[in-house]
């Protein structure tokens, strides 16, 4: 418990100090919906495919529109790593801009009590471009950094979330701040396969641009898929 009042606070420090830092004033805003579909794979492994669109909110105009398929192998109780590959199209209203990203996640994990905390650091390679990459992920151009603090909190069936994360460009110039997001959620089971979620999320960008976000998911989880005993 004490250690769990911690890190709490950690993280409270970090929201009011991210605020302190980036200014209260927030120029635009989004709302991000998305469906998920997961499931467990034989061994220890896990899929997930996440379609998700953002629609700007002032100018009531969807902005980006994506498709994330994810690999998770879990290597033991505490630590996984996840792959991930996205299609993306910006701004599909007006001049749509389609691009990919490739993604690898490492992920610690500290459950205590109805309480977890993780570690989670991505490293993916910049968007490029589909139809105008001069072929498949070798451009060899910046890489994009992440790193992710999260607690969650499981009440009934529920669990409240609160997450600081921080993004990174990195070039030959080094590491380059890109963004900060703070965000607040809490994910509903509402049967046995079933999760609905929302969240807050403030996001501030190093252009000075800073966002108030919302934001609400659906996910379903398959049955797991198991082998046969001729395979076993």
């Amino acid at each position: 418990m004490a250690l769990t009042f911690r890190i709490c606070s950690i993280l409270v420090v970090c929201v009011f100090t991210a605020g302190a830092l980036h200014g209260q004033t927030y120029s635009q805003g989004q709302y991000w919906c998305s469906i998920t579909a997961e499931g467990n794979l034989p061994g220890p492994y896990k899929a997930a495919l996440q379609v998700e669109s953002r629609t700007d909110l002032s100018e009531r105009m969807l902005v980006n529109l994506f498709a994330n398929l994810s690999v998770q192998r879990e290597w033991s109780d505490y630590i996984s790593t996840e792959l991930h590959y996205r299609v993306m199209v910006r701004d599909p209203g007006t001049d749509a801009e389609k691009a990919q990203r490739l993604m690898l996640d490492l992920t610690g994990v500290k459950p205590i009590g109805k309480t977890t905390v993780s570690l989670r650091f991505r490293l993916g390679q910049e968007d490029e471009a589909g139809a105008d990459a001069d072929g498949f992920f070798v451009s060899g151009g910046s890489a994009v950094f992440r790193q992710k603090l999260s607690v969650k909190r499981d009440i009934g069936r529920a669990q409240l979330s609160l997450s600081v994360e921080q993004f990174e460009t990195i070039n030959r110039s080094g590491f380059n701040p890109d963004q900060l997001r703070v965000v607040l959620g809490s994910e509903f089971k509402v049967s046995k396969r079933q999760r609905i979620s929302v969240f807050l999320m403030s996001q501030h960008l190093a252009s000075g641009t800073n966002r108030l976000n919302f934001g609400t998911g659906y996910t379903y989880r398959f049955k797991s898929l198991k082998r046969k005993k001729s395979e076993q």
